[in-house]
């Protein structure tokens, strides 16, 4: 059995995958599996794997009709054999010595998933994002690519299918089963930043699919957590989904901005006083303030949101 399983969705990245894939096949740990699906790609994705494939004995591929992200990972988690699980954007890259201090920390500290730090790079862009420094395992749900997990505490857990978000739901629903993580303050991730991806595009109606999986978090926790679980619907609904919905230009934004308050405003009417939210930045407060009263297109200006979702 192969010590880790590599998870590599692809769908039309063709321009980056040539440097995903040579950062991950040329790691200074080799114990891996690398499992490539090409999901409905219409670029040149397909003739690019088939070339990896033919010189590297340790890359299974498929090629499906386009399913979506979640579904393609979830076919391959299936078929995984590696005692842990990384998962991998197909337009990003990764430190050459990622998979060997990650796994090593994992197994200094016997925990079940080790988190790194990532650094955003795009044309003119560059930011580092410190995603070690948190309060709660909980808060370092929305990305599964800065992590590498334990197989056995994945079990069957999967991403939701048909809904955007399902990083958010798969990341959290790990954290509701163990507490035992650990944390690098390295940046192994460079995440590509493109203003075309799915999270920042037009689609303001498709940003409610966050109710959906906030819905399924909270169904996995229960009674437990209320103040973490509030904080995160605040961070990432009424803060993060609003910001980005406020930028779209379309008549059905207002409409679907009100909703995403509403439904955090009434399950969580004392989020004000969130004891993760006192602690945050003043800028962050204030914006959260202004969008929790219907105020969004202030917090737009007074408070520029640097989206770390792709």
């Amino acid at each position: 059995m192969v010590k880790l399983s590599v998870i590599v969705p692809v769908y039309n990245t063709s321009a980056f995958l040539n440097r995903c894939l040579d950062s991950i096949l040329n790691q200074s740990f080799k114990d891996f599996e690398l499992l490539i699906i090409n999901d409905g790609s219409k670029d040149d994705s397909q003739k690019i794997i088939n070339d990896y494939v033919s010189k590297h004995s340790n890359i299974t591929a498929i090629e499906v009709e386009n399913c979506g992200q979640g579904r393609a990972r979830n076919l391959m988690l299936d078929i995984a054999k590696g005692k842990y699980i990384a998962f991998i954007d197909s337009d990003d890259y990764i430190d050459l010595n990622m998979f060997k201090e990650m796994i090593s920390f994992l197994e200094e500290q016997e925990s079940d998933v080790v988190v790194c730090d990532c650094e955003q790079v795009g044309m003119n862009y560059y930011r580092y994002n410190d995603l070690t420094t948190v309060a709660h395992p909980l808060f370092t749900a929305g990305s599964p690519w800065n992590k590498i997990y334990r197989k056995d505490i994945i079990r069957d857990i999967r991403f939701p299918e048909d809904i955007w978000y399902e990083d958010f739901v798969f990341t959290a629903l790990v954290a509701a089963k163990t507490t035992k993580y650990s944390y690098i303050h390295k940046p192994f991730n460079k995440i590509h930043v493109d203003n075309q991806s799915t999270m920042r595009n037009n689609n303001s109606k498709k940003n409610l699919d966050i109710i959906t999986a906030f819905g399924i978090i909270e169904d996995q926790f229960g009674d437990r957590n209320h103040d973490e679980l509030e904080y995160l619907a605040v961070i990432h609904i009424l803060q993060n989904a609003i910001n980005r919905v406020s930028l779209h230009d379309n008549l059905e934004k207002e409409n679907v901005i009100k909703e995403l308050r509403d439904f955090v405003t009434t399950k969580y009417p004392n989020y004000l006083n969130n004891k993760y939210l006192k602690g945050s930045p003043i800028q962050i407060r204030t914006a959260i303030k202004l969008n929790g009263s219907g105020r969004h297109n202030f917090s737009k200006f007074i408070f520029k949101v640097k989206n770390s979702m792709k």
